[in-house]
Order: structure tokens, then C-alpha cells, then sequence
């Protein structure tokens, strides 16, 4: 037919060209399926609690661990030491280090992880002397902070500085309502990264209280706050760039063709075939 791009392709064509799309295709599943990772992974980090000695507005940085400042940690909020030495809530400072240890070594970020995604999630223990309001307000100062390998282990340069508030969700049912059963609360978005540039990051979380401001009174017993990291994992982003660095001349040699015929044609292109 006059003007038509498509050409009349024989059985035996037509039947070679869609094996070969179809081994094209099956070899994706393949490499995706057998060679590479799982897309992203999850780290679960619970925070360390260093005591502040000065103000809660001190803009020093809170180290887990790996530092030549040393955290100086207690176990738990109901600790006997946290009685006995006075301290109060705007003293503890949460402190995570991202990403952690696993099995006595430091592991490091690497630029092919292509995000950071954050939630926390918070312990509070039920207590009726400092019980949950009704649709409370969560508030806390969070800092983050990033470090290279070749940096000293205290140069942590700040990222982003900011005081967040946030709405708890946090339910418990009449039978769970002991002294020491923790409520059932929703998980509260944190912070995303849109590129990993640095091999760490460290996080320090200050939940202050100002009974005057009426600035987390209704929170309950705070014991404890967790830090979920979900991140792009390097070695799928390299097949993934390999896929499509190895699909990119291929399609670009399609379109050239493609268009050579275009241009063949004894009439001008149209809309679609542009």
C-alpha cells in the first residue's frame, strides 16, 4: 500500500521477531529474578539516649558510638540514675546512626543507593499519672548530620535542623491497660533523602517539654523511639543502569531506521508518525 510505513513481514519474520522479543523479554525476568538484589532494604535503628549536661538549645553532636566523645547513656527513662541524678525529658537526646553495624563491622552508604526513606516509631508505656490525650501532638528538634570515611570520627558536618510536629495515633484496649503494656501507635513519617552523597549519617531527636506552652503534655511515658530506614540497595541500581545502558543503542538504532523510512515517503510526516 501506498504511503504505509509498516511493511508486509512473512510468516517466518513475523515468528522470528516475536521470539526474539519474547527471549528479549524472558532475559529481563531472568537477570531481574537471578542476578539482582531485592530493589530495597530496611533497617530498624533504636536510639541510643545520651544525656545533654547544658541546655536543650546546645547545638553539639550526640555520638552512639564510633566517637572519641563518648555517649554518655542510660538504659531506660525509668532508669534508677535518671531519679536519683534529677534528669528531666529535655536532657535525653535520641541518637541513631545510620547505617548501623552488622557483625562487628561499619557499613557505609554508597552513592548508587538512590534514596533514604525514614519513619519512627515510638514506645509509650502506659501510665495513668501521664496519660495520652485525646489526639495529642507530637512534637520533637531533629538533626541530621553526615560524615565521610576519610572525615575525623567527630567532623559531622549538619545536614538539615528542624522542629517537627507530628499527630499520635495511639490506641490501647481496656485489658492492656497495665502500668508498663505499651499502646499500639502508628508509625510517624521522619524524613526521605533523594540521593545517598555521604557513607553516614547521624540523627539526633530531642522531644522537649514546656509544661507552661502545654508542648508534649500529652504524649504519655516516651521510653523509647525507633528509626525505620528504608534504602535502594547498590547493586540493583547497577543492573538497572546496565539494562538500560545496553536497551539505549538498541532503541536508538529502532528509531533511526523508523525514521530513515519516514523520511522516504514521497509526503510529508504526520502528526503521529512524528
Amino acid at each position: 500500500m501506498a504511503g504505509v510505513v509498516l511493511e508486509t513481514l512473512s510468516w517466518k519474520k513475523l515468528i522470528a521477531l516475536g521470539i526474539l522479543l519474547l527471549l528479549l523479554l524472558l532475559s529481563f525476568f531472568l537477570i531481574g529474578g537471578l542476578v539482582a538484589p531485592n530493589p530495597s532494604n530496611v533497617m530498624v535503628v533504636l536510639g541510643t539516649k545520651c544525656l545533654s549536661k547544658g541546655s536543650h538549645m546546645q547545638q553539639e553532636w550526640f555520638i552512639p558510638f564510633g566517637g572519641n566523645e563518648k555517649c554518655d547513656s542510660i538504659k531506660s527513662v525509668d532508669d534508677d540514675r535518671v531519679w536519683d541524678e534529677g534528669i528531666s525529658a529535655n536532657q535525653i537526646v535520641f541518637s541513631f546512626w545510620l547505617p548501623y553495624m552488622r557483625d562487628g563491622k561499619q557499613l557505609d552508604f554508597s552513592r548508587w543507593q538512590q534514596m533514604l526513606l525514614t519513619v519512627m516509631q515510638l514506645d509509650i508505656k502506659y501510665d495513668p499519672k501521664f496519660p495520652v490525650g485525646k489526639d495529642p501532638t507530637f512534637q520533637f528538634d531533629a538533626r541530621i548530620g553526615y560524615r565521610n570515611k576519610e572525615d575525623g570520627v567527630n567532623d559531622w558536618k549538619e545536614l538539615a535542623h528542624s522542629l517537627e510536629e507530628r499527630k499520635l495515633d495511639c490506641q490501647i484496649t481496656p485489658d492492656k491497660m497495665v502500668i508498663g503494656n505499651q499502646y499500639n501507635c502508628s508509625l510517624l513519617a521522619f524524613f526521605e533523602l533523594g540521593s545517598l552523597h555521604y557513607d553516614y549519617y547521624l540523627i539526633n531527636v530531642r522531644v522537649p517539654v514546656e509544661p507552661y506552652k502545654g508542648i508534649n503534655m500529652e504524649i504519655g511515658s516516651l521510653m523509647d523511639i525507633w528509626v525505620i530506614a528504608i534504602h535502594q540497595n547498590g547493586g540493583f541500581t547497577k543492573v538497572w543502569i546496565s539494562i538500560k545502558t545496553v536497551m539505549l543503542p538498541i532503541v536508538l538504532a529502532v528509531l533511526i531506521w523508523f525514521w530513515r523510512r519516514i523520511m522516504m515517503l514521497t509526503r510529508p510526516p504526520n502528526l503521529l508518525e512524528r
